[in-house]
């Protein structure tokens, strides 16, 4: 258990309860199939799942996107809660939010001691 647990878990009931949900399609892996050599046959596995969160939409920061180096064309920036999450937004992930999809461009980790995400700080394109 992490020294930061509970904040996540506070973090995560904020959010959920002025946000919104955040999906990441297809995030979570599916199980391959197994293959019965004296049937000849395949059973069994699972398809890939969405993973999805607690989120809150931030007011766009143009500057940050400059610093960044970032050319979006319809940003968007998300304060996600870490808590439960299954999946680590990464760049270049798609996540949806609102009814749109979004390509992560950036992600900033809240992860004071080093083995647990209170939240994430991503921005994402629809562009």
């Amino acid at each position: 258990m992490s020294l930061y647990t509970q904040d996540a878990a506070d973090a995560l009931a904020d959010i959920a309860e002025a946000g919104g949900v955040v999906t990441f399609p297809g995030a979570i892996p599916g199980t391959a199939p197994t293959y019965t050599e004296a049937t000849d046959t395949w059973s069994g596995g699972t398809a890939p799942t969405d993973a999805a969160g607690s989120a809150l939409k931030l007011d766009s920061d143009p500057n940050q996107y400059r610093a960044l180096s970032l050319v979006l064309t319809n940003p968007i920036t998300l304060l996600i809660a870490g808590y439960g999450l299954l999946v680590t937004p990464r760049p270049g992930m798609p996540m949806g939010f609102g009814g749109a999809t979004y390509t992560i461009k950036n992600v900033d980790d809240l992860n004071p001691a080093g083995d647990q995400s209170i939240l994430w700080t991503v921005i994402g394109d629809a562009g």
